[in-house]
Order: structure tokens, then C-alpha cells, then sequence
């Protein structure tokens, strides 16, 4: 078994637009699927899409305890998902960015952690996972707009996490598994103890991806591993690490995230680095969905869009870039004036190559649906076992 984890989310919403099922999981790739999402309802952990959680069907053998859906697929105990990897584990993930508004008033009070934790710990055998992702985006600030807040929030999140360790260990204890997603900007990971949150989680999963958006003023990379030359987002994965690792987290509990989609920038003007044309560019406005292949939302584009963009046809003349100083991957289109920024076979080694430098704890990918070839999730298991 390998000493690196490989985590990835599978998500609810894949089924529909996308059409990316759960039986194209790469299972023997990973160590670990990460399920997204589930609510919180009343204070509890719920179902966050009925149909696609526990409803539809994939067959008889793939349930589990007569739950169909996707948990039925990926936790029946005989199924397919397990027949091709029986050591893989899953967790549930709760909350996101759209869905983590209940988390502040829940952790302010003991009751309310309390209540949280149990149904938490009801959850997971009813269901059959072996452990829960806290996703709360984000405790003190930094979180989707209306999103409400406490400046407490970093105190209660390491209480709640300590309750729902307890509660997990009343049930079983050392069965469960307890991990996190939390921020790569220090200015927002800093409103939590994360050396408290170390002692208490499996992992931390590393939220080490978004350093690019519609949101900036110029083009940059979005999940570069080092600076570039000009610190062009302020953002780096070496940053990020060398934080958390200063304020005490053991670099074993850190898993490096990694975005399988891409972001992308159009009317993009003369850039500041002559050997990355479009880079650190002004640029206006991004493109919507149907205005270039594999565009899943506006400026998002996934891995089947970036190949047809920049593969054996090119249409649109586009250079493809690695920059060894970043370790980052972006291709610009001279006739287009389009950037792209995202992660190819590259990238990924590289990530691989520092998490085997550091001795960190793995890797994670959001998400899994945006590299329907499982190109990239290959090179995690070539690479780290």
C-alpha cells in the first residue's frame, strides 16, 4: 500500500450535465474518495441531493444496505467499485462554499456541536463511509458572500472538531476517519489553530488551487507551486505549506490540492513575462459556457476543453508553456487573445516530486469529473505508489 495518500472528489452534480458516473471513478488510482456534498439541515448533516446520494440506480450489487445512489455504489462492501480496489476508502464532505452558511451557528454552542457530531456519527454507519470532510468555507471570513460569520468561529471550528472525534470514537473508536479542507491563503488560515486541528484530523486537505480568477485585474496562474517571478496572485503551494508547517502541523497531515479544471481569460493584453505570452496580463472578461469547448462555467474550462484547445488541431495557434520557476502549465493564443492556466502531466510530477521532498501526506483533486480521461489521476498513482 502506498505511504502517500490520493484523495479526490467525486461530485453529486457530475451525473447530470456532465454525464460523469461513478463507476468512472479511477479507483485504482486512489486511496480515497472524497463525496460532495452534503447539507446541513436543522443543525444535522443531510442529504444534499436525494436522487444522485442515495436513489438512482446502478444495480443490485452496488448498494449498501439496500441504499442505491451514488453511496450505494461506493460503499457497497461486494460491488463494482470495491471488486477493483477493495482497500479504497470514502468520506463524506460537508458543507462547501455554497452550502457552509449553518456552520458558525451550529459550532457556538456545546449543545450545538453536540447535535451536529451525533448525526454525524449516525450518518456514517447508516450509509457506509469511512469517514467525514469538514468543508467549512470559512471560519472568521473569506467566505461566499452572505455567508455569516463569528469572530469566535476559529475556536469553535477546533471545538466541533474535537466533538465530532468524540463521537466518532464512542461508536467506534480508531474506525473513523476526520479530515479537512482548508484555505492556502495564510490570511484566512490564520483565523484557525491549525496546529489544534492537526492534533485532532487525519488530514488537512489543502485547498492549494483558486490563486486565479474573474475576480483579478490581470492573468496568473492558478495553483502554481512556487512564485513566478512577479508574485503576480500573491499565492504559491510552497507558501502555503511553509505556513501551516510554522505555525506547527506535522507536514505527514498535509495533502497538497490540485484543480483538474482550468481557468481561462480572454482579450488579453501584452503580459509582463516575454518568455510566457498572456501572462500577468490585462485581460476582459472571461468566456461563457458554449463560447469554448469544455467550458463548465464562466472562465472554467475542464480537461477535455484544454486538449481540444491546445492538441493536434489547435485551431487557434496556441503555445503551450511550462514554467519551471512556478512549475505551472498555461498555453496563449496569439490570434484568440486567450489565456489558459492549468495543470497537465507537468505540473502534476512536479507537485508529486515536492510532496516526496517534503514527506507531506498526499495529494487531492477537485474534482473528478473534469478529467473524465483520468489522465491526471494516473500520474498520481505512477508517481506516488
Amino acid at each position: 500500500m502506498s505511504q502517500y495518500a490520493k484523495f479526490a472528489y467525486f461530485t453529486s452534480w457530475s451525473i447530470y450535465s456532465i454525464n460523469y458516473k461513478p463507476n468512472q471513478i479511477p479507483v485504482e488510482n486512489l486511496t480515497h474518495i472524497l463525496y460532495a456534498f452534503a447539507n446541513i439541515v436543522n443543525g444535522e448533516i443531510a442529504l444534499g441531493d436525494a436522487w444522485a446520494d442515495v436513489q438512482i440506480s446502478y444495480g443490485a450489487k452496488n448498494t449498501f444496505n439496500g441504499v442505491a445512489g451514488a453511496f450505494g455504489y461506493l460503499n457497497s462492501r461486494t460491488g463494482d467499485l470495491r471488486t477493483r480496489n477493495p482497500n479504497i476508502k470514502t468520506l463524506i464532505s460537508i458543507g462547501g462554499w455554497t452550502w457552509s452558511s449553518a456552520f458558525s451557528s451550529l459550532a457556538s454552542t456545546a449543545s450545538g456541536r453536540q447535535k451536529f457530531a451525533k448525526s454525524i456519527a449516525a450518518f456514517l454507519p447508516k450509509y457506509g463511509f469511512d469517514g467525514v470532510d469538514i468543508d467549512w468555507e470559512y471560519p472568521v471570513s473569506g467566505g461566499a458572500p452572505g455567508t455569516p460569520t463569528s469572530p469566535q468561529d476559529g475556536v469553535n471550528y477546533v471545538l466541533l472538531l474535537q466533538e465530532i472525534r468524540n463521537q466518532l470514537n464512542a461508536i467506534a473508536p480508531n474506525r473513523y476517519l476526520l479530515t479537512v479542507a482548508t484555505s492556502a491563503a495564510p490570511n484566512i488560515a490564520k483565523n484557525v489553530n491549525m496546529r489544534s486541528v492537526s492534533d485532532v484530523v487525519n488530514y488537512i486537505n489543502l485547498m492549494s488551487y483558486d490563486f486565479a480568477g474573474a475576480w483579478m485585474n490581470r492573468t496568473s496562474y492558478d495553483s502554481n507551486l512556487y512564485f513566478d517571478y512577479q508574485r503576480s496572485s500573491g499565492h504559491s503551494i510552497d507558501n502555503a505549506v511553509c505556513y501551516y508547517q510554522s505555525v506547527g502541523v506535522p507536514l505527514s497531515k498535509i495533502v497538497l490540492g490540485t484543480p483538474f479544471c482550468g481557468k481561462v481569460f480572454k482579450q488579453v493584453g501584452a503580459g509582463t513575462l516575454p518568455q510566457v505570452p498572456g501572462f500577468n496580463a490585462p485581460y476582459n472578461g472571461v468566456p461563457a459556457v458554449g463560447e469554448l469547448p469544455g467550458m463548465i462555467e464562466a472562465g472554467i474550462i475542464n480537461q477535455v476543453g484544454v486538449k481540444q484547445l491546445t492538441g493536434a488541431n489547435n485551431p487557434g495557434g496556441y503555445v503551450i508553456m511550462f514554467d519551471n520557476n512556478a512549475k505551472s502549465a498555461s498555453a496563449f493564443s496569439i490570434s484568440n487573445k486567450i489565456f489558459l492556466t492549468f495543470e497537465n502531466p507537468s505540473s502534476i510530477v512536479a507537485k508529486c516530486e515536492y510532496i516526496k521532498s517534503k514527506r507531506l501526506g498526499g495529494i487531492m483533486a477537485w474534482e473528478l469529473s473534469q478529467d473524465p480521461t483520468n489522465t491526471l489521476t494516473g500520474i498520481f498513482k505512477q508517481q506516488l505508489g
